[in-house]
């Protein structure tokens, strides 16, 4: 699919993590004949999907980086699409949406955005420049849907393993700059059993009978309280903590950066981690008394 579009790559950069299978060889083969550019890297040790991801982008030599997971199949217009998009100096990176696939390229009849709920309500927010702020609720920004200027390498990198790479990267250029999308899909995101992430299920209105569903959540959060009030606020208290975590990292990075830039992004931060630090403590002192 990569040397089926419509705008070839400049070059092919593959991090190879230590496979067991003829992916090397593979590569190797196609790099024979390819019309541009393949570099392999193989990494000794293996350094996991994150920092693998890394590596790949700081080897990059051009100004716009396409990641590229190896187990989908791009749209033959592709790069031309995101590149269009990415045109405007004031565009840090663009990206587009995914039709579901399963292994054999058969559709499952939905999209990478109905799963993460980035409805047109959503989009429309983030058109409008609130693209932070809708990247804080959840990431819909899918890397191998995207593009971005290698410009910002020196910002996203390290990527730290609090994050998944693809959420890290469209996090910190929507602090710097504006991100660009397409309602066109742009690649099959193909789902075989052994995805790394994979795609959930389409996001589906709220059914009539929701509320009765959440009485019976609190009904079963109430009584399991009453037997274990240290279990219950234990497993509360570490499930904010777990928020807390990647959320602090965010904060610690964006600090380092140039303030009259990413202040905006940074008051958003300040202010989830207050919300998340107040409930903490709420739930400590629950503990306490």
């Amino acid at each position: 699919s990569l040397v089926r579009q419509t705008r070839l790559p400049n070059e092919l950069v593959v991090c190879d993590d230590g496979s067991d299978d003829q992916t090397v060889a593979i590569v190797r083969a196609f790099a024979a004949s390819a019309p541009f550019e393949v570099r392999i890297v193989q990494n000794d040790p293996r350094l996991g999907c994150n920092k693998n991801f890394e590596k790949a982008i700081s080897l990059c030599n051009g100004d716009i980086i396409f990641l590229c997971d190896h187990d989908d199949v791009w749209h033959e217009q592709k790069i031309e699409i995101l590149l269009a998009l990415m045109r405007d100096d004031h565009i840090g990176a663009a990206f587009g949406d995914a039709d579901v696939v399963l292994s054999d390229l058969t559709p499952r009849g939905f999209t990478l955005w109905d799963t993460c709920n980035f409805n047109p309500e959503r989009r429309k927010r983030f058109a409008a420049g609130a693209q932070f702020s809708e990247l804080i609720i959840n990431n819909v920004v899918q890397g191998a849907a995207a593009a971005f200027k290698s410009s910002f390498r020196p910002a996203i990198m390290p990527i730290p393993l609090e994050w998944q790479h693809d959420y890290w990267i469209a996090l910190i250029v929507s602090a710097h700059a504006r991100i660009n999308f397409t309602e066109r899909c742009v690649l099959d995101y193909r789902q075989h059993g052994g995805n790394l992430i994979g795609a959930g299920l389409p996001h589906r209105p709220r059914p009539p009978w929701m509320p009765f569903r959440r009485l019976r959540h609190r009904t079963g959060q109430w009584l399991k309280k009453l037997r274990s009030p240290t279990a219950y606020y234990n497993e509360r208290l570490a499930n904010i903590r777990r928020e807390l975590q990647p959320m602090s990292v965010l904060r610690e990075r964006l600090m380092l950066l140039d303030q009259s830039t990413v202040g905006p992004a940074m008051s958003l931060v300040e202010k989830e981690l207050t919300r998340l630090t107040r409930r903490q403590e709420i739930i400590e002192d629950k503990m306490r008394r």
